[in-house]
C-alpha cells in the first residue's frame, strides 16, 4: 500500500476525542484573501499542516487560519509525537479535506472542519458559492 494512502488511513482513523481550534499560518494575496468569504465551502487539496500553537502558525504567513474541529473528526490527527518538530504541536489533514468559512476579518480567517462524508455537498464548493451564510463562529 502507497504511503499516501496509509497515512490517509491511519488519520481518517484516529480523530481528535475532544473539540478542538488548531491554526494555520499562510502567506495570501488580496485576491486569495478575498476567496474566504463567510458562508463559502472548500478543499485544501493536499495534507494541510496546522499547530494548536497560534503563535506557530503565526510564523508561517501573514493570515491566520483558526480551524474548530469536531471531537471524532475523522480527517485530522495530532501528528506532534512522530513529528521531527514536536513543539510545532502539529495537527495534520488528509488531502481534500472539507472546510467552511465562519468569518473573516483582518487576515484572520475561521473555518469550522466539516465532516468529508457527511457534510458534502458538491453544489457548495464552487468558486461563486454566496450561499448557505449560517455562521457558527466562536470566536474565542
Amino acid at each position: 500500500m502507497p504511503f499516501i494512502r496509509r497515512a490517509t488511513y491511519q488519520i481518517n482513523y484516529h480523530g481528535p476525542d475532544e473539540s478542538c481550534v488548531v491554526y494555520r499560518g499562510m502567506e495570501l494575496d488580496e485576491d486569495q484573501l478575498d476567496f474566504f468569504t463567510p458562508g463559502k465551502v472548500f478543499r485544501f487539496p493536499g495534507f494541510t499542516s496546522t499547530s494548536t500553537n497560534k503563535s506557530v502558525a503565526k510564523g508561517f504567513g501573514d493570515t491566520l487560519f483558526k480551524i474548530h474541529v469536531f471531537s471524532q473528526c475523522p480527517q485530522v490527527r495530532n501528528v506532534a509525537e512522530v513529528s521531527y518538530f514536536p513543539m510545532e504541536e502539529e495537527w495534520l489533514f488528509v488531502p481534500y479535506s472539507l472546510f467552511k468559512v465562519t468569518k473573516s476579518e483582518d487576515r484572520v480567517i475561521t473555518l469550522k472542519a466539516m465532516d468529508n462524508v457527511n457534510d458534502v455537498d458538491e453544489s457548495t464548493t464552487t468558486d461563486d458559492d454566496s450561499s448557505d451564510a449560517d455562521s457558527t463562529d466562536d470566536d474565542e
